[in-house]
């Protein structure tokens, strides 16, 4: 019965949240600042193919060329591009938002796996059942959405939020269901947050090194499909860390010279 009513909770609450995060966009705005100039003057040299300007040592170009596509899409000009690049968020805070209910799943699947027979026998539950967990994971996703990671921010991060989310998710997959299409879907979402922010070049490291070490000690395997996969996703960001590194490293205050004509 309880299970029953969190999951209509979280029905309800997902049903809601489409229309209020789609008015968040509408009336919480004009949240500029250095960085999210400089992604839109990149997305601009994008669209304007001047890739020498692209291709730098400081700004990642997975964010910009969401914005590039959003001016190709709405076909924007100074005065309305903003609007398309809220658009962008929403559509990114919804990836959020999925990619924590698999993030969720994913940890209650091996919650499962892991827990004892004896105990799954004896009727022992855990303290949160998987609705209660995503309706959690949701709200911190919600919170998350109305300070740091505001969608009137025109910044990558709620992107790299999504995109380790669902890393994540893949991990935790990986993990309880020992299948091989889980290990090489990590390292592309790995792949995709490293062009979001460098951040996550060091965290997924740290997590192929865990997985790694799940695998040889609990599971009681040797890991040679996890180093496929990593090897597969080492390759795939050195080479873009190569590109990225054989310019100049700007710093902010010379990062609008890579610019179009200022705003």
């Amino acid at each position: 019965m309880r299970s029953q009513t969190l999951r209509r909770a979280l029905l309800v609450y997902l049903a809601l949240l489409i229309p209020i995060a789609w008015l968040s966009t509408k009336f919480e705005r004009y949240q500029m600042d250095g960085d999210g100039m400089a992604c839109m003057d990149i997305a601009d040299l994008m669209r304007a193919h001047h890739w020498a300007g692209v291709v730098n040592g400081y700004w990642h170009p997975l964010y910009p060329a969401g914005l590039a596509l959003a001016q190709r899409l709405f076909h924007t000009t100074r005065m309305n591009e903003l609007h398309a690049y809220y658009v962008l968020n929403y559509i990114i805070f919804l990836a959020s938002v999925v990619a924590m209910l698999a993030f969720v799943t994913s940890l209650d699947k091996l919650r499962k796996r892991m827990t004892p027979s004896a105990d799954q026998n004896a009727g022992a539950g855990p303290l949160l059942g998987l609705n209660a967990l995503r309706l959690l994971g949701v709200g911190l996703v919600v919170i998350a959405s109305q300070r740091e990671l505001s969608m009137a921010q025109v910044r990558p991060d709620a992107l790299l939020q999504a995109l380790m989310l669902a890393a994540f998710a893949m991990l935790l997959q990986s993990l309880a269901t020992e299948s091989l299409i889980f290990t090489p879907l990590l390292g592309f979402f790995f792949g995709l947050a490293y062009l979001a922010k460098s951040f996550a070049f060091v965290v997924a490291l740290l997590t192929i090194a865990v997985m790694m070490l799940f695998q040889a000690l609990l599971q009681r395997r040797r890991p040679g499909l996890v180093i496929a996969g990593g090897a597969l996703w080492r390759w795939w960001s050195s080479r873009r860390f190569q590109d990225r590194t054989s310019l100049r490293s700007p710093d902010r205050s010379t990062a609008s010279t890579l610019a179009t004509p200022a705003r």
